[in-house]
This record gives C-alpha cells, sequence and structure tokens, in this order.
C-alpha cells in the first residue's frame, strides 16, 4: 500500500512518466484490494446487533454517517440501517423535523433511498 500513496503522492498534480504506468497501476489495484478487505473487515465487525444498539448512541450524526456510509458502500445494508436508527432514537433532543434534516431521513418510513 506504501509504494501506491507514496508515488501518488510524488506525482500529484504531475503526469506520471510512460515507464512508471505499469508499476503505478499495479500499486493502485493492490491497494485498492487491500482497503476493501479492510472495509470488509470493519464492515463484519460493526454489524452485530448489540454494538450498534450500544455505541451509535453515543457517537455525533457525522461520526455515525460516516460509518453508515462504509457499511452500505461494503454491502452491509441491514447493519448500515441499524447503526443509523439506533443513533437516530437515541437523539431524543431532536424533533422530527430536526431529525429529517440532520440526517435525510423521514422518521416515519426510515432511512431514504
Amino acid at each position: 500500500m506504501t509504494d501506491y500513496l507514496t508515488m501518488k503522492s510524488e506525482f500529484d498534480g504531475r503526469e506520471i512518466p510512460p515507464s512508471l504506468l505499469a508499476r503505478f497501476d499495479e500499486a493502485r489495484s493492490t491497494w485498492a484490494l487491500e482497503v476493501a478487505s479492510a472495509v470488509e473487515a470493519l464492515a463484519e465487525e460493526f454489524s452485530f446487533k448489540g454494538t450498534a444498539d450500544d455505541v451509535a448512541r453515543s457517537l455525533s450524526c457525522n461520526e455515525v454517517e460516516a460509518l453508515s456510509t462504509v457499511l452500505h458502500r461494503a454491502g452491509f445494508d441491514a447493519e448500515a440501517d441499524r447503526w443509523l436508527n439506533s443513533h437516530i432514537e437515541a437523539d431524543y433532543d431532536l424533533t422530527a423535523d430536526d431529525v429529517r434534516e440532520a440526517h435525510g431521513v423521514d422518521v416515519d418510513r426510515g432511512p431514504s433511498a
């Protein structure tokens, strides 16, 4: 992974020399697989119902939305919704309109598509 990130920062905004294109593409492909694997592992660990119920309530709106986005992107849609819903249930200080604005959620129908 370091090779790709190093190369990316070294050539950021500049054209990659043709002699390095194959190496750069291979490093990027390896990096992408490593990131996808890490996201999947994170999603699996954070998909347990008890974790969402216990932790989502203490996260900020931005934190739970970021985690929910990662879970959705990894294909864990039900788990992502569980995190968001557990968080929303703990937003006792928010009105239904505030929840809709903060999370883009219709509290009567759940997360928007």
